[in-house]
């Protein structure tokens, strides 16, 4: 991974400086306990795709084809006449999965811990404006709410009150936890505005969030993705397919769904990277905290029909819809590392999925973009548009 800048000791000061001498001095000793640097991620340090295994042998059958698009390396999955699964009753999906024609992006793995920070830094002198129904739900969101893992950690305040956060070398590439579902859909947001930083740019674009009521979960039941959406959070339909399907499964041409995650025919065997096949239920110790201690891609063998990594263990993957029509929770799926991570049989593929509140924090729920492979016409516009504003702003200065 080619990483931004890092921060030496003597760099903490000139954020200290602003602030008053109890909260300068926690900082400072925030950022000492991380060791000598923190990785500082900024729109003038992006972070760079993380260098991820090739393709498995069965991806490329499958005709998975890689490309990076936002420093985000993603699959195309390209799968026509998909028979559905049908659970037949043994989960909580009540209904077949997965049926149809389908061509998609999906990120080979989980947001990192620095792709995360990158996204807080950019709004960290942007002001929120106070009094909406969504005021709250962003205050949170920026302070870092409960996305805030091992290896993150405070280096500074910006202008409005915030903290600018650091990560550890060796946090960089851990998967954000609990960023929830309204944080994956503001980073998608984000993310389709070109990385505007702007509250706009947070609150419509891939999701139209503007009408969302903090105080009232059940605010955000009607919200589904724009038409025209360059990213966004994907459906569990998606996510079965590129997880499950294989054009492949029972001999060339012959599709079919794998019953288990890593196009496997049994649960993958636990352990750390390099002795088992998955992090889910294995975890170093019994402390909660070492239930996330892998990087992204720790597992190079563990990969979907369509190459995706990390399906079986790391974080429980945040979805798009709601687990039942009526109820404001959004899903997820996949199981997360530690001995509790396939608690519901999320390893199989019998139709079980998760669920919490849209807004909110902490948990345990990762996000894996999905994006376009080719681009619609409303897309097409605000890539034009996005392209516009940059060398605009080029010019000027």
């Amino acid at each position: 991974m080619t990483l931004p800048r890092t921060l030496s000791r003597s760099e903490y000061a000139p954020f200290s400086r602003r602030e008053s001498r109890p909260l300068a001095k926690a900082l400072a000793l925030r950022a000492l306990a991380f060791g000598s640097t923190l990785l500082l991620a900024s729109p003038s340090a992006p972070a760079q795709p993380i260098p991820l295994p090739p393709l498995s042998e069965r991806a490329v059958a499958s005709g998975a084809e890689v490309f990076v698009r936002d420093n985000i390396e993603f699959s195309r999955i390209r799968a026509s006449n998909v028979q559905p699964f049908d659970p037949a009753g043994r989960g909580n999906v009540l209904r077949p999965i997965g049926g149809g024609n389908w061509d998609f992006g999906i990120a080979r793995t989980e947001l990192s811990q620095l792709q995360w920070v990158e996204f807080l830094n950019a709004f960290s002198d942007v002001p929120v404006p106070q009094g909406r129904g969504w005021s709250q739900a962003v205050n949170q969101l920026l302070v870092g709410g409960g996305a805030i893992g091992r290896g993150m950690g405070a280096i500074g305040m910006g202008s409005q009150g915030r903290f600018v956060w650091g990560v550890t070398p060796e946090g960089a590439n851990l998967p954000v936890l609990g960023s929830s579902w309204f944080g994956a859909a503001t980073y998608c947001n984000w993310l389709h505005n070109g990385r505007e930083a702007s509250i706009d740019a947070l609150l419509n674009g891939a999701y139209d969030l503007r009408g969302i009521d903090s105080t009232h979960v059940g605010s955000t039941v009607n919200i589904t993705r724009n038409a025209g959406a360059r990213y966004w959070i994907p459906t569990y339909d998606e996510w079965a397919v590129a997880a499950f399907y294989d054009p492949n499964r029972n001999g060339l041409g012959q599709a079919g769904w794998w019953p288990y995650l890593d196009a496997r025919e049994r649960s993958p065997i636990p352990g750390r990277p390099g002795e088992g096949e998955s992090a889910a239920e294995w975890a170093e110790t019994p402390n909660l905290g070492e239930y996330f201690s892998y990087p992204v891609g720790s597992y190079p063998n563990s990969q979907s029909p369509w190459g995706l990594l990390d399906t079986s263990g790391s974080a429980n993957e945040v979805l798009e819809g709601l687990l039942y029509p009526t109820d404001a929770d959004r899903t997820f799926a996949g199981p997360r590392s530690g001995p509790f991570g396939s608690a519901v049989g999320v390893l199989h593929i019998p139709g079980w999925v998760g669920a919490e509140g849209a807004l909110g924090i902490g948990g345990f729920t990762g996000l894996r973009i999905a994006t376009y492979t080719v681009p619609s016409p409303a897309g097409m516009m605000v890539i034009l548009a996005a392209g516009w504003a940059r060398v605009s702003r080029r010019s000027r200065s």
